[in-house]
């Protein structure tokens, strides 16, 4: 995993830029297809994949609108893997995908819902 993580996100400056931002790109392009596989190893290392790939980009690198709908769409299936494994990896790559959390955001709402739930019936406060 780190192997493939490192060849894909640790490029020295001038050193394939453009064709570098492809194959990541087509890594997380394939990876996303490949998260709503049956197999739950095979979702689980998708999402890990993605999920170590996002966290080891730069602060200043960019996503495609369409790569960054993929993904988001993606992960937020995941959410509700079987796997708890695959949970935490699409978690942690919805993470890194949000700058801030937005209100009105999909992330943001599904990841918040249940806490409020508990919350609610524990009679505790969340806001």
């Amino acid at each position: 995993m780190r192997f493939v993580v490192t060849l894909a996100t640790q490029r020295e400056a001038g050193e394939g830029g453009a064709e570098g931002d492809d194959f990541v790109e087509e890594l997380l392009w394939r990876c996303s297809a490949l998260s709503a596989a049956s197999s739950p190893a095979v979702r689980f290392r998708a999402c890990q994949l993605i999920s170590h790939t996002l966290a080891s980009l730069s602060a200043d690198a960019e996503l495609t609108d369409d790569l960054y709908e993929s993904v988001t769409e993606a992960m937020l299936k995941r959410l509700r893997d079987k796997l708890p494994a695959a949970r935490v990896e699409a978690a942690r790559a919805l993470a890194r995908l949000q700058a801030r959390p937005a209100p009105a955001c999909a992330a943001t709402a599904l990841t918040t819902r249940p806490a409020r739930a508990a919350a609610g019936r524990q009679g505790g406060l969340l806001r």
